[in-house]
């Protein structure tokens, strides 16, 4: 990425005002000035040239702020089951769960409720399962 913004470096450089360059040149690639200042903002912080989060750094902290919040999700979906799922592991039944899924599925979604709480999407997954045709195993 850093190779690409080479001409547009020297543009900036033969006219001495970045922003004169990026005005000019924006048009010539069909974008907005503000769109490619971005984009040699972004080049230079890779590049090391400016400070800030380099592309791999901002992806990175995207990826652990998503884990985080799921994982905040999944702590807020057991700290409301501990009525609901009984103690010690065991299973409770099944309209139970359904209740508790439906119950909840407006605050934190179906899924993220089996996930968070594994033996719900075997259970889920059973009771919702369509009979077999009869005649067959």
């Amino acid at each position: 990425m850093i190779a690409r913004f080479d001409w547009f470096r020297k543009a900036a450089a033969s006219t001495h005002q970045l922003w004169a360059a990026v005005d000019s040149i924006a048009p010539k690639i069909g974008c907005v000035p503000q769109t490619l200042l971005e984009w040699v903002k972004r080049s230079e912080i890779d590049a090391g040239q400016r400070d800030g989060l380099n592309t791999d750094e901002r992806n990175r902290l995207k990826q652990l702020e998503r884990e985080n919040k799921e994982l905040r999700r999944a702590s807020e979906i057991l700290k409301t089951g501990p009525r609901v799922f009984c103690p010690g592991g065991a299973r409770p039944p099944i309209e139970t769960v359904k209740r508790y899924i439906d119950q909840r599925r407006d605050d934190y979604g179906v899924e993220p409720i089996c996930k968070a709480v594994a033996d719900c999407s075997v259970v889920l997954l059973a009771s919702r399962r369509a009979p077999a045709p009869s005649g067959t195993a």
